[in-house]
């Protein structure tokens, strides 16, 4: 069975972290912080403990690259950058050793 971890961190306030298996999701983590960067890491902690795996148990990594709240994306990628990369698994289907890159949404301050 390949486990796959989804992270998605695109809400300005909302961490949901998924497990999913054989293209269904298994369980679902959801929690609304002010403190993603270190709730994040929670969440990810509290699916796997709930379902008896280690993060040597995830073959790929799954996140949700934007467009969305610049801190929330940016959290996300890097966490499953990190975790990817450190697990030699691949994220979003690229090769494994590849990372994956944020994409931010349009604000006044960018310009035109």
């Amino acid at each position: 069975m390949k486990h796959i971890l989804s992270i998605h961190t695109a809400e300005t306030d909302c961490i949901k972290v998924c497990l999913e298996s054989d293209f269904h999701v298994d369980d679902c983590v959801e929690r609304y912080s002010q403190h993603m960067s270190r709730d994040v890491v929670l969440c990810i902690e509290e699916i796997l403990h709930n379902n008896h795996l280690t993060i040597d148990d995830i073959q790929m990594v799954r996140v949700d690259v934007g467009p969305g709240s610049f801190t929330g994306v940016r959290l996300g990628v890097a966490v499953a950058n990190i975790l990817a990369l450190l697990q030699q698994i691949s994220i979003n289907n690229l090769p494994s050793g590849k990372s994956e890159v944020p994409h931010y949404q349009i604000s006044k301050f960018d310009s035109p």
